[in-house]
């Protein structure tokens, strides 16, 4: 296997996991909305979002840094 290769897949297993810290942080935030407001849905809609915004922008972030270095790897 190429090391280019090599490196896209250990920045997807990066990618991986450090996405999945804001997605249980803000997971466990939205589980705890209804504890601090009354009318929950919205407030939890929104936390969902944002929620899953940060995690597909955290994962694309790490994958992008992969992409250009697994870049100046291959040349």
């Amino acid at each position: 296997m190429a090391t280019s290769q090599k490196l896209s897949r250990d920045f997807h297993r990066l990618g991986l996991v450090l996405a999945a810290i804001p997605l249980v942080l803000g997971l466990g935030w939205t589980a705890l909305t209804p504890v601090i407001y009354s009318n929950m849905f919205p407030h939890a809609l929104t936390g969902i979002a944002t929620t899953f915004a940060a995690t597909l922008a955290v994962y694309g972030i790490v994958r992008a840094i992969g992409w250009v270095i697994g870049g100046f790897v291959a040349s």
